[in-house]
């Protein structure tokens, strides 16, 4: 019989859907990297960070599968156009990543997950986008393992 091992990008999409629904509309959820943020002052990126299969056996039809994700969170700093302050920008990354943990620590099983955990310490920063606003951006690393 042929192997069919999970695919990392259906996992991937999983999470951003699960993220997805626990953020409300000021936010958007993006399952891939992306240079746009569609003029939202809030936004999580889901993208890929490595896997791990542990294949176990000649028979194996699916191994184990463990993937790394990188979870960012990326805050607009400041516009005054938008009212949108400093405070604004720290108060909604902090919240984002109690929810992010919230979530995270509710959903440790799914269907395409045995386990999910976070790994390390998150990574607060500022970057610029591509349109030269100024975005915070946290770096939340998630791993899943599927058992077979």
């Amino acid at each position: 019989m042929p192997s069919d091992a999970l695919n990392r990008k259906t996992v991937r999409e999983a999470l951003a859907t699960l993220i997805d629904a626990k953020f409300d509309s000021n936010w958007d959820v993006f399952n891939y990297a992306t240079k746009d943020f569609n003029g939202k002052a809030r936004n999580i990126v889901v993208r890929s960070g490595g896997s791990r299969r542990n294949i176990a056996g000649a028979d194996t039809v699916e191994p184990d599968s463990g993937f790394r994700f990188r979870v960012f969170v990326f805050v607009l700093y400041a516009d005054d156009d938008l009212s949108w302050t400093a405070q604004n920008s720290e108060d909604a990354m902090d919240t984002a990543e109690k929810d992010l943990a919230d979530l995270f620590a509710d959903n440790q099983t799914n269907t395409y997950w045995d386990q999910l955990t976070t790994e390390g310490e998150t990574d607060p920063d500022a970057i610029v986008d591509e349109g030269g606003r100024v975005f915070r951006r946290e770096i939340i690393t998630v791993r899943t393992e599927k058992l077979v």
